[in-house]
């Protein structure tokens, strides 16, 4: 260990006392977990699936001992949780949240096989404000992440072993979503499609949890093997206005044609066109949104239409909607709306045409250099502190508006860019919606980033990248008097580690951290052992965990008064 190690003792003594109690209160490392969506093999339920393996796992241990066997690990892992509370290399400004900050949404889960084993695949955010997000999973089909964006999000789930899935989850700030999907048993399921009158639509394309196809001449559809759980669906016929909604499939169940009908209406057009060519060379953003009280605001695909992409003097039309009254927002870097927003009536079977207003608004132009020399391809990124807080006063939304509706971060919480050949970029300044803003860009290599604090009347920053230091910090787990092998399984901010063997007597060590401030929890055997300690990271640190006796000699590993 380094010059600057810690050694953190703490007494077994202290935890043991009250228990019980501690088990109940340790489900979530803190906060409560959101009611998403929790779905495991067979259908069955996270709390039924724990126990059938917790007795089979006793059924065994037991065998082993009638037979005399001499146990060489302890059956039950040591689980360990490692959370990044505060980075030491972050951008903080006075009196606003520091970069990053708003995101403190937590997501985790596991991927089953049709044999109901764990299995390794990626869950890639599609659409809400963590778009381009990829969460990967360990062998036994775990993943997770603790810094997420809240609101509505919609998840692809893929994998060589397995079908695939989309799902909508939803994300609260300090509190753990569980997203598990289970690929054995699945559903067989009929549908049909008609208009209003109840005649066949034919050739209307149904996308559900990922999975398309498209109906017949009886506007029928038909898919033989869907994964259970909370589906997401979507139906989609030119002249006709698109229809969402979650449907809950159950595990072997067959649904017939009767039980899962859509009737489709007539959808309305809009043609939107901005007047002014102003920066025409990228085009302007433009985000629909059903007006306050519309009832088209959840059964409508907004993620899959938003945001339009219109280039300044030019025309671009969106087919598919719902009639009613939207409203429009319109961004474009230089530039900003005028008026802030707009208004539109969407007639059914009709075209509306409507003009948008550009006007000219401050920007912030900067260069990207390494090493005094201009940088391309640089991503740049200008950030509200608190990018959920802007977004809702941007559509003038109170706090629960992003649970109702999937929508990404707006221009004014964050914008985006590459840096020209020059190493050039411009963005609107935006300062009269945030007066402190975080700047920062990443080199094309991914090993070099630079970051600024921007504040009101700056309008010009150059950006030098520096290399990123390696993320090199350790924490070793020291655990005395242990006569068997453990098994140890890790996460690290949601995301799950290589599960090990310890042999006995050694410790164990958690490397490739990053410096800054960490909350460590482990527990054994549902017993909280560390709960929510916090440590200032600077390279190596160690913890003492008491373990109890079973987890040391497994002497009494299979009775834990707590969960029985």
């Amino acid at each position: 260990m380094g010059s600057h190690r810690k050694i953190l003792l703490l007494f077994a003594a202290c935890l043991a006392l009250g228990a019980g109690l501690l088990v109940f209160l340790s489900g979530d490392d803190g906060g409560q977990a959101a009611p998403i969506e929790v779905i495991t093999p067979g259908g069955v339920g996270p709390e039924i699936d724990m126990v059938a393996r917790v007795t089979r796992d006793e059924e065994l241990a037991s065998e082993r001992e009638l037979e005399g066997e001499e146990p060489t690990e302890i059956f039950f892992p040591l689980e360990l949780s490692l959370s990044l509370v505060e980075p030491a290399k972050r951008l903080v400004a006075d009196g606003v949240g520091a970069h990053g900050s708003g995101a403190r949404a937590r997501l985790e889960g596991h991927l089953f096989g049709p044999d109901s084993k764990g299995v390794t695949g990626e869950v890639r955010f599609t659409s809400g404000a963590n778009m381009g997000r990829v969460l990967k999973c360990d062998a036994g089909g775990g993943f997770g992440a603790h810094d997420l964006y809240p609101g509505l999000s919609i998840v692809k789930v893929s994998g060589a072993l397995i079908p695939g899935a989309e799902r909508e989850v939803l994300l609260r700030n300090d509190r753990k979503s569980v997203l598990n999907i289970g690929f054995g048993r699945p559903a067989v399921v009929h549908g049909r499609v008609q208009d209003k009158a109840g005649d066949p639509i034919i050739g209307a394309r149904v996308t559900m949890d990922g999975q398309e196809t498209y109906t017949d001449q009886e506007g029928t559809f038909y898919y033989p093997r869907m994964t259970s759980g909370q589906v997401l669906l979507i139906v989609e016929k030119e002249g006709y206005a698109a229809w969402r909604e979650k449907y809950n499939v159950k595990a072997g169940a067959t649904i017939t044609g009767d039980k899962l009908v859509y009737t489709l209406r007539p959808g309305a057009a809009l043609e939107l066109r901005i007047a002014e060519s102003l920066g025409a060379r990228q085009p302007a953003q433009v985000f629909l949104l059903p007006a306050a009280g519309a009832r088209t605001s959840r059964d409508f695909p907004w993620h899959r239409y938003n945001p339009v992409s219109v280039y300044p003097g030019g025309t671009s039309t969106v087919e598919g909607l719902p009639p009613g009254n939207l409203q429009l927002y319109l961004f474009h870097a230089g530039a900003r709306a005028k008026p802030r927003v707009s208004a539109v009536s969407l007639k059914a079977g009709r075209l509306t045409k409507t003009v948008l207003h550009l006007e000219p608004a401050p920007v912030l132009k900067g260069r990207v250099l390494r090493d005094g020399e201009p940088v391309s391809r640089a991503l740049v990124r200008l950030e509200a502190p608190d990018q959920v807080q802007t977004t809702l006063s941007t559509f003038g939304q109170p706090a629960g508006f992003l649970e109702v509706g999937v929508f990404p971060n707006l221009p004014t919480s964050v914008q985006s860019t590459w840096s020209d050949p020059a190493g050039r970029f411009t963005f609107s300044s935006n300062e009269q919606v945030t007066p402190i803003r975080y700047l920062t860009a990443e080199g094309p290599d991914g090993e070099t980033w630079a970051g600024e604090i921007v504040r009101r009347g700056a309008s010009e920053v150059e950006l030098e990248l520096k290399e990123i230091p390696p993320d090199a910090c350790v924490i070793e787990f020291q655990m005395e008097g242990r006569e068997l092998a453990l098994p140890v399984q890790v996460s690290v901010d949601g995301a799950p580690r290589v599960a090990v063997s310890l042999p006995a007597e050694e410790n164990f060590q958690v490397d490739e951290l990053a410096k800054g401030r960490w909350r460590v929890n482990a527990r054994w055997n549902s017993q909280p052992l560390l709960r929510d300690v916090i440590i200032d990271l600077e390279d190596e640190t160690a913890l003492l965990i008491p373990l109890p006796d079973a987890a040391k000699s497994g002497g009494s590993a299979l009775f834990n008064p707590a969960r029985r």
